[in-house]
């Protein structure tokens, strides 16, 4: 009954905008601030997908709980999920994540909310979280604060834009890791502009396991990034073996390319500021670096490369590679 009205009070309650895009307000579903709304914003995902014309949902201010969901492309048409007050995470969830969004083409997810995972009440209980098999998503104006990547880039991924994102605390800005699956689909169109990482362990990245699965990864692009206190602003490692639970060490098989780190300024706490270690099977191709300037808190910064020959433009601090 709650989801037939549900659809009844969303038919009835419809904003219609001048591009004729459906903006779907969860509150006129009956979803009201500190109550459980996963069944409501199903099915408000589930007519918002099925708009020819595209859709908006908008979570407005107010905290809602929030279980477990999968929101799954394609749509009909271009998704807004805007969320402008704070979703709040179950303290034992069912599964290894939280919110997922998969198959898309042309999703932003956007506004002036909070996604609230409930910090230490949930490490350990998951695993990391990442955005793949989509085209077209948009992550923009956010602040994100986490025990693992702030934002996770899986197989599959093509055309993300990351802009105007402040990370910290957390791992950084991931791509991958990779190569670990038969059968991962390739990554392409990585543009990560005008970010903001704060006290992480690891700046920009892109990660591969060693020696088992086959992946091409391509036109990833990090530009106008600010760092302030990060343990490891840029790593290239193909040698990825968290917890030694790779098969073997031999050279990873997913091939890199046509990468670009631009305008990447800030402070760093550990000497080794750019770490680049790519496959002695499939060396990084078409690497560019220009204008990098890292000074380390500590002590001299040092940059350290490895099967890999970046072209260098503009300033290069520290030098090497």
């Amino acid at each position: 009954m709650e989801i037939k009205l549900c659809s009844l009070i969303a038919l009835l309650g419809f904003l219609t905008i001048a591009n004729a895009q459906t903006v779907f307000d969860i509150t006129k579903c009956g979803a009201t601030p500190n109550s459980d709304i996963t069944a409501i914003l199903t099915k408000t995902w589930t007519d918002a997908c099925a708009s020819p014309t595209g859709a908006t949902i908008v979570i407005p201010a107010g905290t809602y709980k929030c279980g477990v969901v999968e929101f799954k492309g394609p749509c009909k048409g271009p998704i807004t999920f805007q969320v402008d007050g704070t979703l709040q995470a179950p303290t034992s969830p069912d599964g290894d994540s939280w919110i997922t969004f998969c198959s898309f083409e042309n999703l932003a997810v956007t506004g002036t909310g909070t996604f609230d995972g409930m910090g230490s009440a949930i490490y350990g209980k998951q695993k990391s979280k990442a955005v793949v098999t989509s085209n077209g998503v948009q992550i923009l104006d956010t602040k994100i604060g986490t025990g693992d990547d702030c934002i996770s880039v899986g197989d599959g991924m093509e055309q993300l834009t990351v802009e105007r994102v402040t990370c910290g605390p957390g791992h950084g800005i991931s791509i991958g890791s990779l190569g670990q699956y038969a059968g991962e689909m390739p990554v392409k169109g990585i543009f990560v502009r005008n970010c903001t990482l704060v006290n992480t362990q690891n700046g920009v990245r892109i990660k591969s396991w060693p020696d088992q699965e086959a992946n091409d990864v391509s036109d990833i692009h990090f530009e106008d990034i600010v760092l302030d206190n990060v343990d490891n602003p840029i790593i290239v490692d193909q040698m990825y073996c968290p917890s030694n639970l790779c098969k073997s060490k031999g050279a990873s098989k997913v091939t890199i390319s046509n990468v670009s780190f631009k305008n990447i300024r800030g402070t760093c706490k550990l000497p080794e500021a750019i770490t680049m270690t790519c496959s002695s099977a499939h060396p990084c191709t078409n690497v560019e670096m220009c204008d990098i300037d890292i000074k380390c808190t500590t002590g001299p910064a040092k940059a350290v490369c490895t099967n890999v020959k970046p072209v260098i433009t503009g300033i290069m601090n520290p030098p090497g590679c």
